[in-house]
């Protein structure tokens, strides 16, 4: 073997073609070559190659690093995350921490009742639930428990589910009508205006027969058979209530509702209008496993599909012409709960299933 100078020249033996009829003359990133007797310079080719796309997974990172901690919930709240948790199968040890977006705790607070939920209201209000009340916190550089409500009044906190500038959207769903009708209230002109109804007479009709076939088996003492109609009526209700209970969010100054039920996306102004309406492009197996998540900081809304019930992947939506972008990324963890996106990074929670206790928020980076 033989190595060449800068210039690119090598210096041989005068006999070396006796030892060696032919000599394999070969550099990196070019193609070999062959260089025969009486020849003394040979020209390399650049060496094309095409490489297959590859994309670098990114291990999970647990945010809070708290052993032993089981996190009830979590959420965004002016670029920090609040979240609820309890101290495992120990009980009693239930807390609010602050951190920031990496997981750094800022804050942290004891509470003597139980977290059930983090909700955000339409208007990025922050509350608590528990499982007799809710209360509304202050999370900026501390956080704090403050006034109480009843809850009875939640539903109707959840009823509302955006906002633009001075108008709330309200989206009012009937689950034994199976219909979902979405208002626009104006606060200056204190009016409602109704923006859409997303129905399925059809199977209100089969639906309530099934009901009555039901009650009457029950009535007759036939509780066998009344199980069974009540159990297939639930099983064939909910893919359809799947669909008529639309997802809504709010972006910039238009409201967009994804519509399952007729496959579209409309958008609506803030005075309530309909200003655009693109039909969904795309397929998907079972809508029970079908969900849209929106990250709000890219205003980038993806699909999230687990169709084998056990791995989640997300692909984003092109809004402009309802198609999926052809890279899917995969949670790196099976099961995973309650996935959020944030400045295009997956948040999730997620517990091993050999420590059923310790449940905690991991972030995937995409």
């Amino acid at each position: 073997m033989a190595k060449s100078n800068r210039s690119g020249s090598i210096l041989l033996k005068s006999n070396i073609s006796d030892q060696q009829p032919y000599l394999i003359v070969y550099a990196v990133n070019y193609m070999m070559d062959t260089l025969y007797p009486n020849t003394s310079i040979v020209a390399l080719r650049l060496l094309e190659k095409n490489l297959e796309e590859v994309i670098v997974k990114n291990k999970p990172i647990n945010i809070l690093q708290k052993e032993n901690e089981y996190v009830v919930d979590y959420a965004f709240h002016k670029g920090k995350i609040v979240i609820a948790t309890n101290y495992g199968s120990m009980g009693n040890k239930n807390k609010l921490y602050l951190t920031t977006i990496d997981g750094q705790v800022l804050h942290t607070i004891n509470i003597d009742t139980e977290p059930v939920e983090l909700f955000k209201s339409c208007l990025d209000s922050l509350y608590l639930i528990t499982p007799r009340c809710f209360y509304s916190l202050t999370a900026d550089s501390t956080i704090q428990l403050n006034k109480k409500y009843s809850s009875t009044y939640l539903e109707s906190f959840k009823q509302c589910q955006a906002h633009i500038n001075n108008t709330l959207f309200y989206k009012f769903y009937n689950r034994n009508f199976f219909t979902s009708n979405i208002y626009a209230y104006n606060q200056d002109s204190a009016k409602f205006k109704k923006l859409t109804r997303v129905s399925d007479s059809t199977l209100v009709r089969a639906s309530l027969e099934e009901l009555a076939l039901a009650n009457f088996y029950l009535s007759m003492g036939d509780y066998k058979t009344a199980f069974k109609y009540a159990s297939t009526r639930l099983l064939c209700d909910k893919s359809t209530l799947k669909k008529v209970n639309v997802p809504v969010f709010d972006q910039n100054d238009t409201l967009i509702i994804f519509d399952f039920l007729t496959n579209h996306i409309l958008c609506y102004n803030q005075n309530g209008n309909l200003i655009k309406q693109t039909a969904l492009n795309f397929e998907y197996k079972n809508i029970l496993r079908t969900s849209v998540i929106k990250d709000r900081v890219t205003n980038t809304y993806y699909l999230d599909t687990y169709d084998d019930g056990i791995w989640h992947y997300l692909q984003k939506i092109d809004l402009s012409n309802g198609t999926l972008k052809e890279q899917k990324i995969k949670l790196e963890h099976p099961y995973p709960d309650d996935i959020e996106l944030y400045n295009d990074n997956i948040y999730f929670l997620w517990y091993d299933y050999t420590q059923r206790d310790m449940r905690q928020v991991y972030v995937q980076k995409t």
